[in-house]
Formats: structure tokens, C-alpha cells, sequence
């Protein structure tokens, strides 16, 4: 045996042997005594560095001595012993601090992350790569928010096999991914509390065709989460479908005994949930089911939601109507940013080495404040809230343009424009702005992520171009709308400072910001009415020829066929028809809406 495995095995029975001494001598700590032990012996070639590097400035500090007797000219020898010493204590520094955070950290998110994958792909699940975080066109979707809807082709259809961009429907039975999400639907809660993120990674698996039973599903969450992630059974609440009158479903009275005579959880942490919390559905028409949802205890005693197993057993129709599905499919999902959380004992992502690398950046870069983790009302100064705001945005940009995502004018380039520009206003609080601040921060986000996604380091020179770009733009705007806003006389209405918003593409909290300048009330209700009647006023040329085109899908009089070459039908009715449209799963015109707009319109010819 070699030296190094004789060392290895000797340490190896010193854990052993010292686990039932670090129970009573170390009351509680001696896991993590014993990892830094684990640790320390790993980069055991940075302890031996430590002596090395002090026996260097010794020996520098005798050389020291010799030439001052020799030659007593302090100015030359006093620069020698500053240099060994700051290298000493930087490069101690250096090899404590990597130490520390190794040893601290047992569960960082790389790990986390493949430990869920390694997981499954060992009960036969297939690996299944990220898709784009920009959903198809045809999913009526702007970005992917779940790890389902690169899997929404193969659990939609119910008439037969398709292909798939993985292998022939019916060969494909389990799967698992991390999947690139986001979600920008609370926007302005982003940074503002612990639990929103424009960009995270959703881990789920799945299973079709009832290729895998509840009982097989449930029991894989349970060993995962308390024997792998070892996190305390007392700290998890499971929920389960309590059924719903209007529905016309009974309580899963299965999924309950599951857990409770399979799986082993406490009757007092089971609970039940109605249909708005404990039963899922794709969209308004689709598969959908009950679904049970594991939740977890904070420090604070709250509750929150850490993953979410769906059991898709019936079809959604128009009509409301549920029909049984021939077989079950289901869909889980976990967020990766909220597991690390738990796991590294943090109380929000903020915390974890997801955002804790990347608000040090944003620290150093803007000059800022040290970042206290503050939320709410405790964040007087507002530093904190803008720096995870930064952060956030930094993250969903990058990995936006890496995908192919430009700023623009429509639909998600205008969302990713509107993202950029939040996150160039909130650099503006935190110190004086300087060029290219959040393109550097960005650059930050692709070190991060880089080994996890290749692909962001090829496109590490396009993300900076698209930004420095985008921040050139709305500097020119900010001017022009600076300039346009003194030359306002008094008094400003709600709809006058709608305009900044809307026309020169301002972040709302920059809107509030200008009328707080000049003494103006800003009443954010009346602001969020102007923006939803501007979101029912607009109306593209591409999703009117969409429209005109399931129109003329109908048996339409001849007259109405001039409706794919004029705007003969108003705009207000195009609108209604379009909301009503837009419901509807896979953007597909109802025939009971579009008859019931023909027969309400036929004065327009």
C-alpha cells in the first residue's frame, strides 16, 4: 500500500473512532468539526505551505539583518521585509479563506445539483439537457417556467406517439433535468423579498405513461430529501388534494395512505390542500391532476414550498369538463436555489454560493456598503434591496442573450430590455455610475456558471456587446426624458407619468423616483390600471394576421375574407376577441368565441 493510502486509511478509522467522542465532547458541532478535519486533511498541501511560506520571510528577514550590518541604508532593506510580509499574510489569507469555505459549505449548489440528477439517472431515468430559457413560439409562452414545458408535446397529446427531440414518446418513460427558468410575472417583488428570482434552475423528473406508481414517486422524494440531503424528517409538512365540490373529485385518498403507511410520515405534519393549492394544471384546457407538495420548515417557523409532485390524471377541456386520462403522468419540480438555501442553513437564496459570490462582485464593483442581508422596513438605506436586485437581473441577462434573446421592442426582448434597465437604475443608487458596471457583473455571472453551462463562456463577448449597448441606449433616453419631465408644467397626472414608463421605457421605481423629486404624489394604483389598459390596447400586426388566420379557418361568408388584407374590423373588437383567444391552450381560437364574435360583428364587412 502506498504511503498516502496508509494515511488515508489511518484517517479514515480516526473519523470512525471519533464519532461517539465528538457526540458528548463537541455537544452538537462535532459534524462539522469533522468535516473540517476532512477538509483540512484534502488540501493538506496547503498546510505545509503555510510553514514554507514563513520560513521565506524568515529567511528574508535574516538576509535583512546581514545587509544592514553591512550596509545600514534602511531605505533598501525596509521595502524587502514589506514585500515578504504582505506576500506571507496575502497568500495565508488566501489558503485560510479557501479552507474555511470549503469546510463551511458541505453542500454547495454544484453538488446539490448533480446529486439530484446521479440520483434518479440511477433508477433508469434519462438525462434530459436544459432546453432554451426562451419558450417556442408555439407554447404561447415567452420564457420556459418550468421544467414540464420542454415536455409539454409529449404529455399533450393523447392521440398517439410522437417524435421528440429525445427518442419516440413511447420509449420514453422516465426523465430527469435541471432546467433554466424564468419567471417575470412579479417583477417589482424581485430583491424586495426572499422568495422571488426572475432567473433560477428548476430540478424535476418525470414520468409518462404510468411508467412510475405514486407510491414508487413519493417514497423516491422522502429517501431523497432525508436520506441523501439529510434534512431533519421534523422540519418537513407534506400536503395532499382534499378534494373539490366544483370539480366534482374526491379527497387522493391514495396519495394519503402513501404517506402515511408507506412512507412513514407523522399524521400531525399531513395536511390537506383545496383546489387552488393541490391541484395543477398546464393551461385553462390540457392535462392537469392533484398534486402533493413537500414543504419546509424555516428558522423563523414559517412554511415554504420546496417540491411539488404532480399527478396528471385528467384532461382539462374547454368546457371546464375533466375527462380520466388512459394512463398517469407526473410532473415534480424543485427549485435549485431554494434546496441550496435549506441545505446550506441560509434564510433566503441571497445567502447561498448561488448570489453570495456575486454580491461580493457587485459590492467591489459599485463601492457600496457592505451587503447585512436586510429585507423590508430593516433596509433603511435601500443598498441592500438594489444589490440583489443587480445580482438577480445580472443572472436572468446572461443567461438570456447566451440563449439568443435580444433586447427589443416585443414580447420577450421588450421584458429583457425592461429587466436591463431596472438593474442599470439600481446600479445608479448604489454609487457614481460608471461604464460598464453590469456588463462586468455579468462577466461575473458567466464565471459562475461556466462549468455548468459551457456555453456561456462562448458567448461571454456577445453578452458584454448586447449590454454596453443597451446601456449607451438608455443613457441617451434618461436624458431625453429628464430633459422632457422639467419642461412639465404642474400639475402632472397619473397618465403623464404612465409616459415615462411606457414611451421612454423608464423602471417604474425611476418614475416614482422623478415625482418624489419634484413633489408630486405617485399613487402606484392608478399607475398599475394605466399599465393594464395599455397591455389591452396592445395588439401586434403579427398576432392579427395570427387571428385573422383562425378566422378564416370558420366557413365565413365571402365578405368576410377580406379580413386578411384590411383592418376592417375594429380594433376594440379585434381586442376582446384576442384576450378571450389568448386563454385558450396552445393559442388556439375557440370555435364558441370566434362564432360568438361573428354573430355580434356582422355590420363590418
Amino acid at each position: 500500500m502506498r504511503p498516502w493510502g496508509r494515511m488515508a486509511k489511518i484517517y479514515g478509522m480516526y473519523q470512525f473512532a471519533l464519532s461517539p467522542f465528538e457526540q458528548k465532547a463537541f455537544g452538537g458541532y462535532g459534524k462539522e468539526m469533522r468535516n473540517l478535519g476532512r477538509k483540512a486533511f484534502e488540501y493538506w498541501w496547503a498546510l505545509l505551505a503555510i510553514p514554507a511560506l514563513y520560513y521565506i520571510r524568515d529567511y528574508g528577514m535574516k538576509q535583512e539583518e546581514k545587509r544592514l550590518r553591512k550596509n545600514p541604508a534602511d531605505f533598501i532593506c525596509k521595502p524587502m521585509r514589506q514585500v515578504y510580509s504582505a506576500s506571507y499574510n496575502l497568500t495565508l489569507h488566501v489558503v485560510v479563506r479557501r479552507l474555511s469555505t470549503n469546510a463551511n459549505i458541505e453542500w454547495n449548489s454544484r453538488k446539490v445539483r448533480q446529486t439530484f440528477v446521479d440520483y434518479f439517472k440511477k433508477w433508469d431515468h434519462v438525462v434530459v439537457e436544459s432546453s432554451s430559457m426562451i419558450a417556442p413560439k408555439q407554447s404561447g409562452m415567452l420564457f420556459t417556467s418550468a421544467g414540464v414545458v420542454q415536455f409539454r408535446s409529449i404529455i399533450s397529446n393523447i392521440n398517439g406517439p410522437v417524435q421528440t427531440q429525445f427518442r419516440p414518446r413511447d420509449h420514453l418513460g422516465l426523465a430527469v433535468s435541471c432546467q433554466k427558468c424564468a419567471r417575470v410575472n412579479d417583477l417589482n417583488s424581485v430583491g424586495k423579498d426572499r422568495t422571488h428570482h426572475t432567473f433560477f434552475e428548476m430540478l424535476g423528473n418525470w414520468s409518462f405513461n404510468g411508467t412510475m406508481s405514486k407510491q414508487a414517486v413519493c417514497n423516491h422524494v422522502w429517501q431523497l430529501l432525508t436520506k441523501i440531503y439529510s434534512i431533519d424528517e421534523q422540519r418537513l409538512h407534506v400536503t395532499y388534494f382534499g378534494g373539490d365540490q366544483q370539480l366534482g373529485l374526491d379527497a387522493d385518498e391514495e396519495c394519503k395512505r402513501i404517506w402515511l403507511d408507506v412512507v412513514g410520515v407523522q399524521q400531525c405534519r399531513l395536511l390537506t390542500g383545496n383546489a387552488e393549492e393541490n391541484f395543477w394544471s398546464i393551461g385553462e384546457t390540457g392535462p392537469c391532476g392533484p398534486c402533493t407538495e413537500i414543504h419546509v420548515q424555516l428558522p423563523d417557523g414559517t412554511l415554504s414550498e420546496l417540491w411539488n409532485v404532480v399527478f396528471m390524471e385528467y384532461y382539462k377541456h374547454e368546457d371546464g369538463s375533466l375527462q380520466k386520462l388512459p394512463a398517469t403522468h407526473v410532473d415534480t419540480g424543485m427549485g435549485l436555489e431554494r434546496l441550496c438555501a435549506v441545505l446550506q442553513n441560509e434564510d433566503s437564496a441571497y445567502g447561498t454560493d448561488l448570489f453570495k459570490p456575486l454580491i461580493d462582485s457587485c459590492q467591489q464593483l459599485t463601492g457600496s456598503p457592505p451587503y447585512e442581508g436586510r429585507f423590508g422596513v430593516d433596509d433603511v438605506t435601500g443598498f441592500d434591496s438594489s444589490c440583489r436586485i443587480i445580482v438577480d437581473h445580472a443572472r436572468m441577462c446572461t443567461f438570456a442573450i447566451a440563449d439568443g434573446l435580444q433586447p427589443g421592442h416585443q414580447e420577450a426582448g421588450h421584458v429583457l430590455r425592461k429587466i436591463i434597465r431596472r438593474a442599470l437604475y439600481h446600479v445608479s443608487l448604489l454609487g457614481e455610475p460608471r461604464p460598464g458596471l453590469f456588463p462586468k457583473l455579468c462577466s461575473a455571472v458567466v464565471d459562475l456558471y461556466a462549468d455548468t453551462y459551457p456555453q456561456l463562456q462562448s458567448s461571454r463577448r456577445l453578452i458584454n456587446q448586447v449590454l454596453l449597448e443597451e446601456e449607451k441606449r438608455f443613457s441617451t433616453t434618461l436624458t431625453k426624458a429628464k430633459a422632457r419631465f422639467d419642461r412639465m408644467q404642474e400639475p402632472i397626472d397619473s397618465k403623464a407619468m404612465f409616459l415615462f414608463y411606457n414611451t421612454y421605457g423608464l423602471p417604474m421605481e425611476m418614475v416614482q423616483n422623478l415625482a418624489e423629486r419634484r413633489g408630486l404624489p405617485f399613487d402606484l394604483h392608478q399607475f398599475e390600471q394605466q399599465l393594464q389598459e395599455q397591455r389591452r390596447r396592445s395588439l401586434t400586426t403579427k398576432q392579427k394576421q395570427r387571428l385573422r388566420a383562425a378566422l378564416l379557418q370558420l366557413e365565413l361568408p365571402p365578405i368576410f375574407h377580406k379580413l386578411h388584407s384590411s383592418d376592417s374590423i375594429g380594433l376594440s373588437s379585434i381586442v376582446t376577441l384576442f384576450e378571450k383567444w389568448n386563454e385558450t391552450a396552445d393559442n388556439e381560437c375557440s370555435f364558441n368565441y370566434r362564432k360568438t364574435f361573428l354573430d355580434n360583428h356582422d355590420r363590418y364587412p
